[in-house]
């Protein structure tokens, strides 16, 4: 009687035992489980990020094309001579500009302005010059668009691709000659530029 007694409690401890070493592969199946799929969150986090990058240097390579566009308008342009007089270096570094753009556009760390009156208004200290501004509000609408400021009056000038002189010939009637003008923004951004500024106008020369 004592001996199956005692094989009674040896068969409960046993079972006992098995069901906890079930209980933790159990667990460890299931953290197995849950490490896949942080890593395959991960993978996906990272795919995102590579490809964000990857339109950030193709914008920035078209940054710096424009960038040096306007470099060879603006010496033969009449803006040209007044930046000049004012010691203003047409193109600036594009290392710290494209420094600047990747944190905005990634990061969001850094605000970007609507005008330059705005930029003038938050940081007195600015000295006139090219500067990012995005009219239509930061992350929506179209792409901030560069600009230059006149931290002096705190306008804004956007640029375009007709500073150079251009020889219309013998053109003495109304309507004998036409030029498209290419400006450095969408229609939207300047729309809404208009609509946050006091007066908007533009200048043509004829001589």
């Amino acid at each position: 009687m004592a001996r199956f007694f005692y094989f009674g409690i040896l068969a409960l401890c046993y079972c006992s035992t098995n069901c906890a070493i079930l209980s933790v592969e159990d667990q460890l199946q299931q953290l197995r489980e849950n490490i896949i799929q942080i890593k395959e969150v991960w993978a996906e986090k990272e795919n995102r990020l590579e490809t964000k990058v990857t339109q950030l240097d193709a914008k920035v390579t078209r940054l710096e094309a424009i960038v040096n566009i306007q470099e060879s308008l603006f010496k033969n342009s009449l803006l040209g001579n007044e930046i000049e007089k004012q010691t203003i270096s047409i193109k600036p570094s594009l290392s710290a500009d494209r420094f600047h753009f990747e944190n905005n556009l990634l990061a969001g760390m850094n605000t970007i302005f609507r005008t330059c009156d705005e930029s003038r208004a938050a940081d007195p200290s600015l000295t006139s010059g090219m500067y990012w501004i995005d009219p239509d509000g930061q992350g929506i609408g179209d792409n901030p668009i560069y600009v230059y400021c006149n931290m002096t009056t705190g306008t804004t000038s956007i640029l375009h691709d007709n500073e150079l002189k251009t020889d219309v010939g013998h053109c003495a009637n109304p309507g004998c000659y036409s030029k498209a003008i290419n400006y450095n923004a969408t229609i939207r951004q300047m729309a809404a530029l208009a609509e946050l500024s006091a007066e908007c106008y533009q200048s043509i020369r004829v001589s």
